[in-house]
């Protein structure tokens, strides 16, 4: 029969200690990385939403010119 592996308090600190130092260096690179690439973004998500219109307004003038039976 297998035991159960006790706590490690010691251990289970420095993990958490590494979680926290890692996702804040992360965070502060993504940050970084947002800060310099938010206008392409905006640009993007601006002409990706001006194309969804365009295609809708050609699907509404091309269902309006149809004739119905």
């Amino acid at each position: 029969m297998t035991e159960r592996p006790r706590f490690d308090p010691v251990g289970w600190f420095v993990s958490t200690a590494m979680a926290v130092l890692f996702g804040s260096i992360a965070l502060a690179i993504a940050g970084q990385v947002l800060a310099h690439v938010w206008p392409w973004l905006l640009a993007f998500a601006g002409l990706g939403i001006a194309g969804v219109l365009f295609l809708r307004f050609l699907v509404r003038l091309w269902q309006g010119g149809r004739q119905p039976w």
